[in-house]
């Protein structure tokens, strides 16, 4: 199995890397949490472009003005043009949920998300999110632990991302995702 967290246009042969190759992966490991499995599990790259296009729906000049521009834009036959499915896949995500996840996950790197900005969000701000509300939503006798756990390594990932920045909270998910599944 290839590496799952990989952002587009690495995948179609850009060589600049920036932060925002960290902030795709920041994305794929907040959904693989959410999930509790990877968000994509592809063999080979075109997989993995596939799995991409089929939740995002294929790029277009405005989701992603420079995609013509990349290396292997030529070479890849898009699938037609289709609404995104992140309301299907992630159905009991909150809007401000499905809003950060889909500024994660944003092909165009110049538009996704950055450390700064994700931090800020709102979904960071809803009391859905923060750990010590979960009482509150939840009677003591019927917790998840699973839940719990994602719950306070969200909040942990928001602290270091804030704190830190961009590695830090990817380590922190990285390691909340191995013990919390």
């Amino acid at each position: 199995m290839m590496h799952p967290l990989r952002a587009p246009e690495i995948l179609m042969g850009a060589t600049t890397y920036s932060t925002a190759i960290d902030m795709w992966s920041v994305g794929c490991i907040f959904a693989e949490l959410l999930l509790k499995e990877p968000l994509f599990q592809a063999k080979t790259e075109i997989e993995l472009l596939s799995m991409i296009f089929k939740l995002l729906g294929p790029p277009t000049s405005s989701s992603w003005p420079d995609y013509s521009t990349l290396p292997l834009a030529k070479t890849i036959t898009l699938p037609s043009p289709q609404p995104h499915q992140f309301r299907q896949r992630f159905n009991h995500m909150t809007t401000a949920g499905v809003d950060l996840l889909m500024s994660l996950l944003t092909y165009d790197p110049e538009q996704r998300i950055s450390a700064e900005e994700a931090v800020h969000h709102p979904y960071f701000r809803s009391n859905i999110s923060h750990p010590l509300y979960m009482r509150k939503l939840t009677p003591a006798n019927e917790v998840n632990p699973h839940s719990q756990n994602i719950q306070i390594c969200l909040a942990h990932f928001h602290l270091l991302l804030q704190v830190r920045g961009t590695y830090a909270g990817l380590q922190m998910l990285a390691l909340c995702s191995t013990q919390t599944s």
